[in-house]
């Protein structure tokens, strides 16, 4: 998959596999996971909820599997 601007670059999706998503809170961070259609892969943003005048958004860039994204929701 690729798109064309004017200028003919070629820009290319980072994740192009995320086809469901999920948010689960806490008190301190907001969970946005993204997965596959099989949920065995997935991405994580984790945005900080505690600083109420600066957006703090984390993109680990780690891909985790279904045993990790439940240990990383239990903490």
């Amino acid at each position: 998959m690729s798109a064309k601007s004017d200028n003919n670059a070629t820009c290319l999706p980072i994740i192009s596999w995320v086809q469901k998503i999920a948010l689960y809170e806490t008190k301190a961070r907001l969970f946005i996971i993204g997965s596959n259609n099989t949920q065995t892969r997935f991405r994580v943003l984790k945005i900080d909820r505690t600083e109420a005048k600066e957006l703090n958004v984390i993109d680990d860039k780690l891909e985790y599997n279904q045993q990790e994204i439940r240990e990383l929701l239990v903490m």
